[in-house]
């Protein structure tokens, strides 16, 4: 019973991605719209959430392809979604290609061999990970002066984490830290 009704939440999640990637390509190709008009919205980005979820879920089923538990599917699919999001490549295909591929990367982490869980358990990686959302936070002011004002990029990558690393540490962490002592 419960993997008959999770098959058909598998179906609506990859058929609601199908439609969030064909909205995205559709606002692209034939309405014309730039990148930032038709990739940034959340109707058209929700595509890999969707997708990565009928994947974990597949995953849970024990129901995943063969060929997706082999050790090297991890670091092939990221990859190749890498590379489809390099510049000559359409913008279109980032998201109908690459996409898939990163919520395919995801999930297979769990089968990936200890070279991949191994670099990605680094004490680099880990700190990267634990800083990635100031990152996210602080990175749009730097990418506008970079873009809008053709300011030099690696000083304001520099900028970007120095800003990111005082916010995690004077604001983030300790408020983690307190909230979590107090609830």
């Amino acid at each position: 019973m419960v993997v008959s009704g999770r098959a058909n939440v598998v179906r609506l999640l990859v058929a609601l991605s199908l439609l969030a990637m064909a909205n995205g390509a559709i606002s692209y190709w034939v309405l014309g719209m730039d990148y930032e008009t038709s990739y940034w919205r959340t109707d058209v980005h929700i595509a890999s959430i969707l997708l990565s979820a009928a994947i974990c879920l597949l995953k849970a089923d024990g129901r995943l392809p063969a060929f997706v538990r082999n050790q090297h599917v991890a670091l092939a699919a990221a990859a190749g979604a890498v590379l489809l999001f390099l510049d000559p490549v359409p913008t279109p295909v980032h998201y109908i290609l690459g996409v898939p591929l990163l919520a395919l990367a995801v999930n297979a982490l769990d089968f990936a061999g200890g070279y991949l869980t191994g670099l990605l358990s680094s004490r680099p990686m880990v700190m990267l990970g634990l800083w990635s959302y100031s990152l996210y936070l602080w990175q749009q002011p730097f990418y506008k002066f970079v873009y809008d004002r053709d300011s030099a990029p690696i000083p304001m990558l520099a900028a970007v984490f120095a800003c990111a690393l005082a916010s995690y540490y004077i604001v983030e962490k300790p408020a983690r830290g307190w909230l979590n002592r107090n609830w």
